[in-house]
């Protein structure tokens, strides 16, 4: 996104005073300052075990790929059995309840506090994000 279309880049520039509430000031500094920036490392993390671990051992033993959808394995046998594409599976699926989901909990929790304090304070109804 670039810096013009930040909200939060755009609210800085002409001044957080614009918001009277400290708490909400505060609430906005965290969700986009380190929430977004948390975000931000787990999807650069994710993004380099797809690239170097993943993706290749799927072209190497996959056909008819699917982007998140399916692939066939050339060799079941093998497939099945190899300790290397447990071990993928295994680290894949640690990251996804130890980390990637409790994060994404954590961040779209604030972000709807955000947004109900935003309408708290223009005085609109609350909508939570679909």
């Amino acid at each position: 996104m670039p810096a013009d279309a930040d909200p939060n880049e755009s609210l800085k520039s002409r001044g957080f005073d614009l918001v009277s509430n400290d708490s909400l000031r505060a609430l906005i500094t965290r969700v986009y300052d380190l929430r977004y920036g948390m975000l931000d490392q787990m999807q650069e993390t994710q993004r380099s075990v797809v690239l170097e671990a993943l993706r290749p051992y799927f072209l190497a033993h996959f056909k008819d790929l699917r982007f998140n959808r399916s692939a066939t394995p050339l060799d079941y046998s093998f497939v099945a059995s190899d300790p290397t594409f447990q071990n993928l599976l295994d680290y894949r699926l640690e990251v996804l309840e130890t980390s990637e989901i409790p994060t994404t909990d954590l961040i779209l929790a604030d972000v709807e506090r955000l947004l109900e304090a935003l309408n708290r304070e223009l005085g609109t109804e609350a909508s939570s994000p679909s």
